[in-house]
């Protein structure tokens, strides 16, 4: 599709019809000169003189009462991550959670739910009961989250041990 159309170069001439009648061909204006083409730059060198030798080698070391010395570079020293309060050993790396689940499936625990309260974390597992349609929650807190799993497994385990 063609907006505009094509371009004008390719467009016929206007056709041109005097008031009074009869034809007259159209005049055309004779065509714009080119623009003219910039001519090369004189060269800076002289065409006699050669060309420029790059060796692309750095010139040799002055002698050693010449030379500066160097300077020492500075010495940046970060504190570890543990005492900017980021990084380091997390709670939950404490946790082996496979261990976990392992230990979880044996006892035939059902669920297990993990919550972060105000003052720590709660951990929540539910345990099947002697009674086929009746389950047992077992609730641990702690104020870390391995803590909190650590000791809701234990009474998991103690629970069935019949303890």
């Amino acid at each position: 599709m063609f907006i505009g159309g094509p371009p004008m170069s390719s467009l016929p001439p206007p056709m041109y019809f005097p008031p009074q009648g009869g034809y007259a061909p159209p005049t055309y204006a004779p065509p714009a000169q080119p623009y003219p083409r910039p001519q090369p730059a004189a060269s800076a060198v002289p065409p006699s003189s050669p060309p420029p030798k790059v060796r692309f080698q750095r010139p040799d070391d002055p002698p050693g009462s010449e030379r500066r010395p160097e300077p020492t570079p500075a010495t940046l020293t970060l504190p570890p991550p543990e005492e900017l309060g980021i990084g380091g050993k997390t709670a939950a790396a404490d946790i082996d959670w496979n261990a976990v689940h392992r230990r979880l499936n044996e006892l035939g625990s059902q669920s297990l739910q993990l919550q972060r309260t105000s003052d720590g974390y709660r951990c929540v597992c539910v345990l099947p009961t002697a009674d086929p349609g009746r389950t047992r929650p077992i609730e641990a807190q702690a104020p870390t989250e391995a803590e909190a799993v650590r000791l809701a497994l234990a009474r998991a385990e103690a629970l069935a041990r019949g303890k």
